[in-house]
Parts: structure tokens; sequence; C-alpha cells
């Protein structure tokens, strides 16, 4: 496993970016109880990503709220009970530590070749590679 990086500049570090310089298949992964911070930081960077040319999975241990359905995306969020392709990257956001995806990271570790952590809890247990 690669060290963490911890990066608090403005602009993105290049460990954060390196994953995403060609094409590949990520998942966009999120937290128990989806809310509007995890949802529109994974579907606006899935976006992003599709547009390059990514193929983009996004789900978590949960569905997302009905209330959320505004968001551009969010039909496409599942619930996941595994992951059981292989994956270039996968990308968490907003989840400090790794039980809030009730073992899918563990899975996430096993099938992708790079997990991206990216989170703004002062409490982050370095769930990336």
């Amino acid at each position: 496993m690669s060290p963490s990086v911890e990066h608090t500049s403005p602009l993105p570090s290049p460990a954060v970016l390196n994953p995403f310089g060609g094409r590949g298949h990520a998942l966009m992964l999120g937290h128990v109880h989806p809310d509007a911070d995890v949802l529109g930081t994974l579907l606006a960077l899935g976006l992003a990503l599709e547009a390059r040319g990514w193929r983009v999975t996004y789900g978590g241990p949960h569905l997302a709220p009905a209330l959320l359905a505004f968001l551009p995306g969010i039909d496409r969020y599942r619930q996941l009970t595994g992951l059981d392709e292989p994956l270039d990257v996968v990308v968490l956001t907003d989840c400090p530590n790794p039980q809030r995806t009730e073992g899918l990271i563990d899975q996430a570790r096993r099938a992708a070749k790079v997990v991206v952590n990216i989170d703004h809890h002062p409490d982050n247990r370095d769930t990336a590679t």
C-alpha cells in the first residue's frame, strides 16, 4: 500500500490527480445514509470523469434519500451489497472511517488499483492508497 498523502492546498495534489490521467473504470463510493455532502461530491466528480471517457459506477451501502432526487445523476446511484469486478480507481468522499462503508471499502481495496479518499474530517483514518 502506498503511503497516505495529506494535502491542504486549494489546488489538487499530483498524488490525487495521477490515477485519473487516462481512462478506466471508477467507483464513486458513498457512505451509510448518504447525504448531500457525499452525493454532491461523488456525482460531480463522476460526471466529470465520464466526460473524459471514464466508465463510472455510483453506489454505497444505502440508497440515496428521495429528498435529493434533484441532483444530476442521482438516478444512477445504487445500493451496493458487494463489489465483484476489477476497478481502476475507487473514490471515497466525506468518510472519515471505513466502518461507514459497511465493508465495501475493504472489498474496494481488493478490486481497485487505487483508492482515493477526499475528506475534510480531522479524524480521518487514512483509508486511501
